[in-house]
């Protein structure tokens, strides 16, 4: 999975490629998700496991038409191939005359949580490793 600087610097590039392959705007949305369990039955390890997914999504506007797309293929050649296939799309869907980017003051942005309710605390920044789950498998199973 790339790793949250990497993914900031994916985002724009691949703007940037949609423009190149002639969009007149884009936006990119980047999610990524892991998981990992543990699962504890009678006092005894049952089952351990890990899931990880990332995935990139482009929107495209060409002229007054959209066209969306996404991949699990995060390589360069694919994100090559991904902006060109967008606007192509964008080219051949209908006009929209409420298609269009939000306002900028109205687009998402690192410290939008902080400013919409402050103090909230949204993420957790500590990862339990193996241990520490099968720790609270037992305990909650106890």
């Amino acid at each position: 999975m790339l790793d949250p600087s990497a993914a900031r610097e994916r985002a724009p590039a691949l703007v940037a490629r949609a423009r190149r392959a002639g969009a007149d705007a884009a936006d990119v949305a980047y999610i990524a998700d892991s998981s990992e369990g543990i699962q504890v039955r009678l006092g005894k390890l049952e089952d351990v496991e890990r899931s990880e997914s990332e995935y990139i999504a482009l929107r495209a506007f060409v002229g007054g038409s959209s066209a969306s797309i996404g991949s699990s293929d995060l390589g360069y050649a694919a994100l090559d191939e991904l902006a060109a296939r967008v606007v192509a799309m964008a080219r051949l869907a209908p006009e929209d005359a409420y298609a269009g980017l939000a306002p900028a003051d109205l687009l998402a942005s690192p410290d939008l949580p902080e400013r919409i309710l402050p103090g909230l605390d949204l993420a957790d920044p500590v990862e339990p490793g193996p241990a520490d789950l099968r720790h609270l498998a037992e305990s909650v199973e106890a």
